[in-house]
């Protein structure tokens, strides 16, 4: 049986992915924060970087940054000097993306098993690799998950009494009042950190179950319920602009089920690299590979895809599919600003700790 047979049974790969994905879409689990990662707000350029470009896509990225003078080189007297002065010139990080990096998953079916699939169901291919899809997604998203709470950035140091520039790492956010009820006071904490911290936006907020539980109260809040001298929690926390999201894996990956995280957009970004976009597609007899498409809009990530039509070595015809992501995710560096700076190790990403 040759490739064309069995796509002509089974339909373009595809176009029978988002055919099939309305239907078929039960298993796909939401991917919250992956979601956000990849959003339009989210690559907003607040990471400045140069690309260095290969063939058939990115792999390294330059950060380029200037670190921001600190006050202790103010000088007294207001004219100037034709005094002698430090260099300051601009800072940069690599970030390099190797094929090492990211995830592959692969399955197989001898020629008669696949002729009798195909037959029973013409999107059964599709079903199937986007399966793989699903999965790979579902492990980029823990990946995030863990790498944001291995970069989590530092507070300022004047929003804690006593503290050393680059010192703090997180805060007590209380989402529960001891009375019971929703605590407003948590939104408060971190809107206020992000201003403290100067921060351009407001944050997109993530955790577990306390903080999807917090969030459900905030939403159903309203005067004369859970006020504070009659301010409304769930508009408090809408006028504050601060964008609340349950993920699981973040309760999951922190040692804490209390913790919360707060991402300015832009300060993590993926990069991701596609072996078989331009000369290496190839679409024969025996073998196609080329580059897929994640159906679901709010995922739009590019997967390498590869068909092979070959012998076991055990006297058995069997079809080979595989699908591979190379990706990884980079943050803001840590000194972005000097030593000494109230805002030392501050990298748009804060946590907050519940109750």
């Amino acid at each position: 049986m040759s490739a064309l047979s069995s796509f002509i049974a089974c339909p373009n790969v595809q176009l029978s992915l988002f055919d099939s994905f309305g239907v078929d879409n039960l298993k796909a689990e939401p991917l919250p924060l992956l979601s956000f990662i990849l959003s339009a707000p989210n690559r907003s350029d607040v990471i400045q970087n140069q690309l260095n470009f290969r063939d058939h896509g990115r792999k390294t990225v330059e950060v380029v940054y200037g670190q921001r003078f600190l006050e202790s080189m103010v000088q007294n007297g207001g004219r100037v000097t034709c005094g002698t002065w430090s260099n300051d010139g601009e800072t940069s990080v690599l970030y390099s993306l190797t094929p090492s990096d990211g995830y592959h998953v692969g399955f197989k079916l001898t020629a008669s098993e696949l002729e009798e699939r195909c037959e029973a169901d013409t999107n059964y291919i599709a079903k199937e690799v986007f399966k793989m899809m699903d999965v790979l997604a579902r492990k980029v998203a823990t990946n995030a998950a863990i790498q944001i709470i291995a970069n989590g950035g530092n507070f300022a140091s004047d929003v804690d009494n006593g503290l050393a520039p680059g010192t703090s790492t997180s805060k007590n956010a209380d989402t529960v009042l001891n009375a019971g009820g929703p605590n407003y006071d948590a939104t408060e904490v971190i809107a206020f950190e992000n201003m403290a911290n100067e921060f351009a936006g407001m944050p997109y907020v993530f955790g577990g179950e306390a903080w999807w539980k917090y969030i459900k109260a905030l939403n159903a809040a309203a005067p004369p319920a859970f006020t504070d001298g009659g301010l409304s929690t769930g508009l408090y926390a809408q006028q504050s602009g601060i964008t609340y999201g349950y993920d699981r894996r973040i309760q999951l990956n922190d040692l804490d089920p209390t913790a919360a995280y707060s991402i300015i957009p832009g300060a993590v970004q993926m990069i991701s690299f596609n072996e078989f976009k331009g000369i290496l597609e190839m679409n024969d007899s025996t073998l196609v590979q080329g580059t897929l498409q994640h159906p679901d809009p709010n995922l739009p990530l590019t997967f390498d895809y590869r068909a092979e039509y070959t012998c076991n070595g055990a006297n058995s015809k069997v079809w080979n599919f595989e699908v591979a992501l190379n990706h990884d995710f980079i943050f803001l560096p840590a000194d972005m600003y000097q030593a000494g700076d109230r805002l030392e190790g501050v990298n748009g990403i804060l946590k907050f700790v519940g109750v």
